[in-house]
């Protein structure tokens, strides 16, 4: 499934993929919480990947930066190629 890039990814539709995301990477040793990028798809399929890190202690999510998938690098914007 190939994607067109629709420029600017906005708030609502980083809300709508992190409502059903699944984690595509681990990466436990990042400073200073350990970060995870999801993948997960907007309404319109568009299929943004949310770098993020949970704080327990402080029941917070904080995004760390959200960027659309380059489709030549990854398969099914899951796994990388």
């Amino acid at each position: 499934m190939l994607y067109e890039e629709s420029g600017e990814i906005t708030e609502d539709e980083i809300k709508e993929a992190i409502a059903d995301c699944e984690i595509i990477e681990r990466y436990l040793q990042d400073k200073p919480y350990p970060s995870f990028p999801l993948f997960g798809q907007t309404k319109q399929k568009r299929p943004p990947h949310i770098v993020c890190a949970p704080i327990e202690v402080e029941k917070v999510l904080v995004i760390i930066t959200v960027y659309e998938p380059d489709s030549s690098q990854w398969i099914d914007y899951r796994r990388r190629k």
